[in-house]
């Protein structure tokens, strides 16, 4: 599937289906091999669209062997100006040039966003740590008596930061919304559970819900 070899032809319940790239693919897709340049700096640009910053063993991410070519692109890219460097927490970041303002802008905090635990800003759990201090990984493929917060644990992010997570199963039967555990790591907890509870109504609509139960608040990291 990494390789274009296979794609997802459809979904049965939580299980994908894959088939062929040449029975999945449209016709009028241009399927040339780009060189190795090109597709180098296809994954760079992309991702540095995507996620802002990163380093190139984050660019090469589950691209095996990829790591040492990336790094010296994204050298070269440097010196020609389309990418730039940045320093956060101590770590070299690359960027796209010219993005270095988007940095500096501070994001609202009128609103709690509830994310999937495959959001992007999550499937690299190492970057999510060292740019957010937030350890985070799903636990649903670890045993029961071994979890920390919740079978489908979602994070919480309220700004910048990363503000709390829930442990949340919706009852589909009764329309009810179950979040077992609402875990807040934030100085000011009463304020964001302030601001979170008209997102967990849109959640919960959004998940053809009828009404939602918090049975626990846990405060503190």
């Amino acid at each position: 599937f990494m390789e274009g070899e296979l794609m997802i032809a459809k979904r049965q319940g939580f299980q994908k289906v894959y088939d062929l790239t040449e029975r999945v693919l449209p016709d009028k897709v241009d399927t040339s091999t780009p060189s190795s340049r090109e597709y180098q700096q296809h994954l760079i640009d992309n991702y540095l669209r995507s996620n802002g910053v990163g380093t190139p063993a984050q660019i090469a991410y589950l691209r095996k062997g990829l790591k040492p070519a990336i790094e010296k692109l994204c050298a070269e890219l440097l010196e020609d100006g389309h990418l730039e460097r940045v320093a956060i927490n101590k770590q070299s970041y690359y960027l796209l040039a010219g993005q270095d303002q988007l940095l500096k802008t501070s994001l609202s905090r009128s609103k709690v966003k509830i994310l999937s635990p495959f959001d992007n800003l999550l499937i690299q759990r190492k970057r999510t740590k060292v740019l957010f201090n937030f350890d985070y990984r799903i636990e649903c493929y670890v045993p029961a008596a071994k979890r920390q917060y919740g079978y489908f644990c979602l994070p919480l992010l309220w700004g910048q930061a990363f503000a709390g997570r829930m442990d949340a199963k919706m009852d589909r039967k009764t329309g009810v919304l179950d979040i077992y555990n609402l875990y807040l790591e934030t100085d000011e907890p009463d304020l964001f559970v302030q601001v979170l509870l008209p997102s967990i109504k849109s959640f919960l609509q959004f998940n053809g819900g009828s009404d939602y139960r918090i049975h626990n608040q846990v405060r503190g990291r």
